[in-house]
């Protein structure tokens, strides 16, 4: 199992079906008593406007994460302990800060940042990368909406806005196959699960890289 914020997925290759090993980031919550639950649904709701989600989906995701923390604190004692402890790479503090400033107006911001993406889409070509007269350009449109107003809080986030631009380009002209594979290097728990994957060749070699080996299965009694 994958853990990450409120989110879990179950990773299946060729070979050797699911594999179960669970592996988070360090700023993972612990769930420990109900006050937890609250700062989880704030987490969450951070992280789903720094993904790009509209508000119903922001409220589904943040809905999901707090019955999922709930059931945790009430049946499982804390959750889930990790097998896997991956290094943070999610928002800086300066982009966490830009993230709420524009909070108030999210629609809006990903409205415009469509937008835009299909209008860059439409000539960029398969090896693009970000220019820095998109995220001007960008930055222009997000002001005519009246959703940023400080350029230096908007260029302290730059590598979120960059981040956001290329994601969505690569979503309209590339596909979401190729868009994924572009995002890898911003996340780092499925870097590490594929690293892990690779290293194996069955679902005991997986837990055995991870350090929790699967314990010797018993043979079946013969019947008499």
């Amino acid at each position: 199992m994958v853990e990450r914020s409120g989110y879990s997925g179950v990773f299946r290759t060729p070979g050797f079906g699911a594999v179960a090993a669970t592996i988070t980031q360090v700023d993972g919550l612990p769930v420990r008593r109900s006050e937890d639950i609250v700062r989880m649904r704030q987490v969450v709701r951070e992280r789903a406007i720094g993904l790009g989600f509209g508000l119903v989906d922001q409220t589904k995701i943040i809905t999901a994460a707090s019955e999922l923390a709930r059931n945790a604190l009430v049946y499982g004692g804390g959750g889930v302990t990790p097998d896997v402890i991956v290094q943070d790479d999610m928002l800086t503090t300066s982009e966490q800060q830009f993230t709420k400033a524009i909070a108030p107006k999210s629609q809006d911001f990903f409205t415009v940042l469509a937008d835009y993406a299909i209008e860059l889409a439409k000539t960029a070509p398969p090896t693009f990368t970000v220019e820095p007269a998109w995220v001007d350009e960008f930055y222009t449109r997000l002001q005519a909406k009246g959703v940023v107003a400080d350029r230096k809080n908007y260029d302290a986030a730059k590598r979120y806005v960059t981040r956001a631009l290329e994601q969505r380009v690569a979503h309209y002209a590339l596909g979401d196959s190729t868009a994924k594979r572009r995002d890898l290097q911003y996340d780092a728990p499925l870097r590490r699960a594929i690293d892990l994957l690779e290293k194996g060749t069955s679902q005991r070699d997986v837990f055995a890289v991870a350090g929790e080996p699967l314990a010797a299965v018993p043979p079946v009694p013969k019947k008499p």
